[in-house]
C-alpha cells in the first residue's frame, strides 16, 4: 500500500499515514525529530567550524597541556599537562564560553602514577576520572572524587589499565556515555596512528576492561597524513570520531579529522 498522507489543517485533529491514524502532534514530533536530525547532522561537521576569536590562558597552572575536558553542562573545564604533571580545575561561569573560565584553585598531582600524562576523562556523573599516560608502562588510572567535579577531593582508585600490548604512547582516550566503551589513540610512530577499542563488563570500572582486538588506523602517508594523532573524540550517537593531529606530514600541521 502506498503512503498516504492527508491532513485537512485546522480541521482534523488525525492524520491518516499508511493506514493508522495518527494525531498531528504525532506528525510534528516525527518532522521534528527528523529536522533535528539533519541539524545534528551539520552541527557534528567539522568543515562547517570558524574560529570564535575566544581563548584563555592557562600559562599559570601548565606550560606543557596534554589533555583538555569539558565537562556536559560547560561549567567545569579540566586541562592535563606533563610539565607539572597535574590535573586543573577550572569554572566557567557562562556556560561553553572560554572567555568566562577562571581557575578553581582546586587540583591533582598525578605524578605517582604517570610522569607523561596525555590525556584526561570523567564520567558523567562527575565522580570518577581517568588519566591516560605515556610515562609509566602506557597505563590508564582510575581516580574517585567524593564531591562531583570538585578535583580537590579526588584520590586515586588504585585502579588501572595497561594497554601496552597494542603499542606505546598513548596520547588520547575517550569513553562513551555508558562507560561501557573506552577508545584509546596510540602513537608510536609518526605516521603509524592507531584507535584502539576496549570494554568495560563493569560500566566506568576500569578494572573489568578488555581489550575488544578492533583497531583503526588513520594514518595514511603523504601529503594531509595524520602523522601525530593526539586525541580522540567519538560523538553524534557514536557515528562521528575526531581524531586531532599536531605534527602532520606535507605541511598539512595542526588539524582536526
Amino acid at each position: 500500500m502506498n503512503l498516504k498522507i492527508i491532513i485537512f489543517i485546522g480541521i482534523l485533529s488525525v492524520l491518516l499515514i499508511g493506514g493508522f491514524f495518527v494525531s498531528k502532534q504525532d506528525v510534528i514530533d516525527i518532522i521534528s525529530k527528523n529536522l533535528e536530525g539533519i541539524t545534528k547532522f551539520a552541527v557534528w561537521s567539522v568543515s562547517t567550524a570558524t574560529y570564535n576569536n575566544v581563548n584563555f590562558s592557562i600559562s599559570s597552572q601548565e606550560g606543557t597541556s596534554t589533555g583538555l575536558f569539558i565537562n556536559s553542562t560547560g561549567e567545569r573545564m579540566y586541562i592535563v599537562g606533563s610539565g607539572g604533571d597535574t590535573v586543573y580545575s577550572y569554572t566557567l561561569s557562562s556556560p561553553w564560553n572560554v572567555s568566562s573560565a577562571s581557575y578553581d584553585n582546586r587540583n591533582i598531582n598525578v605524578t605517582s602514577q604517570d610522569t607523561a600524562p596525555t590525556g584526561i576523562f570523567f564520567n558523567g556523573t562527575g565522580d570518577k576520572m581517568y588519566m591516560v599516560g605515556a610515562g609509566n608502562n602506557d597505563r590508564i588510572h582510575q581516580y574517585n572524587l567524593t564531591q562531583a567535579w570538585n578535583l580537590s577531593t579526588a584520590t586515586y582508585d588504585n585502579v588501572n589499565f595497561t594497554i601496552t600490548n597494542q603499542g606505546a604512547n598513548p596520547s588520547g582516550m575517550f569513553i562513551n556515555s555508558s562507560g561501557e566503551r573506552m577508545y584509546v589513540i596510540i602513537h608510536p610512530s609518526d605516521f603509524n596512528i592507531t584507535i584502539h577499542q576496549y570494554t568495560m563488563s563493569s560500566p566506568w570500572n576500569l578494572s573489568t576492561a578488555t581489550y575488544d582486538n578492533i583497531q583503526f588506523n588513520v594514518s595514511v602517508s603523504g601529503n594531509g597524513a595524520i602523522e601525530a594523532g593526539k586525541d580522540v573524540f567519538v560523538g553524534n550517537n557514536g557515528t562521528k570520531m575526531y581524531v586531532i593531529d599536531n605534527d602532520a606530514g606535507g605541511g598539512a600541521a595542526d588539524r582536526v579529522y
